[in-house]
């Protein structure tokens, strides 16, 4: 049986959780989250997290939001540590 996930929904794979709503096979609005607890969210294009708008929540407790490139973050943005200490 051949497809493409369609729709909400939740797909575990290789430890990593895709939550949210998928369309032609890809996560288009959601979170994915990490073996390691790493957790993406927003609106990634065709898989890839890349562009604007979008959100980082790292394992250690820092946030990042803003540009990334390939799940990095690239661009304008803004970080916030644990601490409460806050980056432009």
């Amino acid at each position: 049986m051949k497809g493409e996930y369609c729709g909400t929904g939740e797909l575990k794979i290789d430890g990593s959780l895709l939550k949210g709503t998928f369309k032609d096979g890809w996560l288009v609005d959601g979170t994915h989250t990490l073996p390691g607890g790493t957790e993406f969210s927003g609106k990634p294009d065709e898989g890839s997290w890349s562009g604007d708008g979008l959100a980082v929540q790292y394992a250690g407790g820092a946030k990042y939001s803003g540009e990334l490139l390939a799940g990095l973050p690239h661009g304008a943005g803004h970080l916030k540590q644990p601490t409460g200490t806050e980056s432009p």
